[in-house]
């Protein structure tokens, strides 16, 4: 029996009643003269976390008790903020290596860019000295087909003879 008015329900006192053969009630298991910290269900059927004792030079006991939900609660809240805490560290980290892998793609770019522009330049030189080698290769093969045209017309007019 609940002497007293119980927090989730009204009209209990000394109306309430509980079997002592229920094993899970933590009332029931103080009665049957267990002492100490218990887990149980209450009369909602809700797990509690109950405290129990004997109130000493009496036949009344005392119980006390809180759901196990209030009592995780905090460890939850807790939690669920250490997870977005992790959360949030994990992103600002990823997207650090992401700023540094992008700076060291942009000097990879860069460096490459230059590469490119130095081997441009390279073949345009190339190019500007190989078109003064073609010039002067176009000059000495006209000089030379113009030395050798006249001995040539010559050799050849004596050859028509013979």
């Amino acid at each position: 029996m609940f002497l007293n008015e119980l927090r989730h329900r009204k009209n209990t006192a000394l109306v309430l009643r509980s079997p002592v053969s229920r094993q899970d009630l933590p009332a029931a298991m103080v009665a049957r003269g267990q002492v100490g910290i218990a887990e149980g269900l209450d009369y909602r059927g809700v797990a509690v976390l109950a405290a129990l004792r004997r109130i000493p030079d009496s036949p009344w006991f005392l119980v006390a008790k809180i759901d196990r939900e209030e009592i995780y609660a905090p460890i939850r809240w807790e939690s669920r903020l250490i997870a977005i805490l992790s959360g949030v560290l994990v992103l600002v980290v990823g997207v650090s290596v992401g700023f540094l892998w992008r700076g060291q793609h942009l000097q990879e770019q860069r460096r490459s860019e230059r590469e490119i522009r130095q081997l441009n330049e390279d073949l345009k030189r190339r190019a500007v000295k190989l078109e003064s080698v073609n010039k002067e290769l176009e000059a000495f093969s006209y000089s030379a087909s113009h030395d050798l045209r006249t001995p040539l017309l010559g050799i050849n007019g004596v050859s028509a003879y013979f």
